[in-house]
């Protein structure tokens, strides 16, 4: 089960209510706001407290958003296993009949960084109680050329990726989420101090974005 409390936002925004003033007016406490912001679930208490002060229905509150079957492969994926699959962020140009022609994903390498659930959920007792069907994977693509003067590429040298000795760099900054459906072939294994170097970057990633969700709700 999924929830979202994107009628509410909506619904604030309409008004010109922000999200500290909004949790005045109900006597919400911060981890309540909190559990909002994540699209946890609240109690039906502090719901029917919304929909009576602010004259609403439940669905303008909250949505409950079906839960979807994740496409697998055929194969088991590890945390730190090089697949291959369609680089979500990059398209190319591919013709097909006289001038017309179609933009297409391109195929590269993708490091597998972190096992996640549909809502970003990387809680890892969470996660180990998850069916494997029901699982994601944060992944960040692999450039197998000379590295761009980006603080978010991080490079990696002499890595086996498909039986050849291969250097390059991660993009960071094209970090995202996919069913392991989208990974086509398994190419490699990315060696252990280089995965401890990643997990730490995604870390700092990670209290990037708690700390900007923290600060939107104080605005």
């Amino acid at each position: 089960m999924s929830l979202s409390y994107e009628p509410l936002w909506q619904m604030l925004n309409d008004m010109n209510i922000t999200k500290m003033e909004f949790a005045k007016m109900i006597g919400m406490s911060n981890a309540t706001l909190a559990k909002l912001g994540k699209n946890e679930p609240i109690t039906l208490t502090t719901v029917d407290k919304i929909c009576n002060r602010f004259d609403c229905q439940i669905q303008n509150v909250v949505k409950h958003i079906h839960d979807i079957q994740i496409a697998q492969s055929n194969f088991i994926i590890d945390i730190g296993m090089i697949v291959l699959a369609q680089d979500i962020t990059e398209s190319e140009r591919i013709p097909i009949k006289g001038n017309d022609y179609i933009y297409r994903s391109k195929k590269r390498p993708h490091v597998v960084l972190e096992a996640v659930l549909g809502n970003g959920e990387n809680d890892p007792k969470i996660i180990a109680n998850t069916p494997y069907e029901k699982l994601m994977y944060a992944v960040a693509p692999m450039y197998l050329s000379s590295i761009f003067n980006s603080p978010l590429n991080v490079a990696f040298d002499e890595v086996d990726i498909d039986g050849k000795a291969t250097s390059g760099y991660v993009a960071f900054g094209k970090l995202s989420v996919m069913s392991s459906g989208m990974f086509e072939k398994k190419l490699g294994i990315m060696p252990e101090s280089y995965m401890k170097k990643f997990h730490k970057i995604l870390q700092t990633f990670y209290e990037t974005l708690d700390d900007d969700e923290e600060l939107n709700q104080q605005q």
